[in-house]
Order: structure tokens, then C-alpha cells, then sequence
């Protein structure tokens, strides 16, 4: 299966079906700890700041970009795209961006972002929602907009798994 597919199953299983207004804040946010585990050389945080910033991006995408529209654009960084690219636009084109400069992002750190997504879905698969959002959203019929998903602080570390990054390594040339 895919990582996107599972994603997509993910969504669906938490009853995540709008865009979230805060996108932008998840990705900065994101790219913080990604800033901090490089200038730590932490290689799992590493590795895990960018399949987060890649599973909020692709569900902020299958979210909003239901044809899959897009065309090419290009920014000097990831700050720089999520800072000054006008999110109002009709057109994709920035989820495609972000996407393709975070499998060169991986890459460059000596990681197959496919794979280790796959990893990070069944890490995000195991985890269990906050009770009382659960509750909430169960009653909704689904996500509040741009209310972010909520861990169960309560959840018993033993039923979350644990993705092993190492497994993603690319062959050393």
C-alpha cells in the first residue's frame, strides 16, 4: 500500500474531512523542530520533522485539492513558500512544491521519504484521540475547522508503535 493511502484511511478513521486553518502554523511549526534536531544532528528527529511536515502537507492537500490541479512554481526555501504564497489561489501548485522539496529534503539526508512514511502512517495509525475531542467530533459528524487532532495524553506507550528509522537509509554510494 501506499503512504498515501494509508493516510487517506487515517483520515478517514478520525473523521478528518476539512482543510485545516492552521496549515501554515503546523508547517512552521515543523520546520522549527526540523531546524533544531539538524543543528542537534539528531538523525531520528531529523528524519521525523520531515515526515511530519509531509503527512500534514498531504493531507492538506488531498483536503483541498480535490483534482489533483496544480502546475510548477518554485521558492528559495520552505519558510519562504509557507510565509509568502497566497493560500486563496485556485490552484495547487504550492502542496506539489512542498512535497517534491521534502523527498529532496530526505534525500539529501541520506533517507527514502517514501518508506519512511509508510513508517510514520503506521506510527500515526497506533495513536489514540484525545477522549473529549473524539467525543465532540463524533457528535459533529466529523473534524471542527481548523481544530488540530488531539493525542490521548492517557494512551499506554506499550500500543504505539515506534517507527525505526534506520530502515530507510539509502544505500551509501
Amino acid at each position: 500500500m501506499r503512504w498515501q493511502d494509508g493516510l487517506k484511511k487515517w483520515r478517514k478513521d478520525r473523521s478528518i474531512t476539512e482543510p485545516q486553518s492552521t496549515y501554515r502554523s503546523m508547517m512552521l511549526e515543523e520546520d522549527d523542530e526540523y531546524n533544531i534536531a539538524v543543528s542537534t544532528n539528531n538523525e531520528h528527529e531529523i528524519i521525523d520533522a520531515i515526515c511530519d511536515m509531509a503527512v500534514v502537507n498531504e493531507n492538506q492537500r488531498a483536503l483541498e485539492c480535490k483534482d489533483n490541479s496544480g502546475c510548477f512554481i518554485s521558492f528559495n526555501s520552505l519558510s519562504d513558500a509557507l510565509r509568502t504564497y497566497e493560500f486563496e489561489d485556485d490552484n495547487c501548485s504550492i502542496f506539489f512544491w512542498i512535497d517534491k522539496y521534502l523527498h529532496d529534503l530526505a534525500k539529501k539526508h541520506g533517507y527514502n521519504l517514501d518508506l519512511a512514511l509508510k513508517l510514520t502512517v503506521k506510527h500515526i495509525s497506533s495513536r489514540q484521540q484525545d477522549p473529549k475531542q473524539k467525543a465532540r467530533w463524533e457528535k459533529q459528524g466529523g473534524n471542527i475547522k481548523g481544530e488540530k487532532w488531539l493525542k490521548n495524553k492517557n494512551q499506554d506507550p506499550e500500543t504505539i508503535y515506534q517507527p525505526d528509522y534506520s530502515k530507510c537509509k539509502l544505500p551509501k554510494k
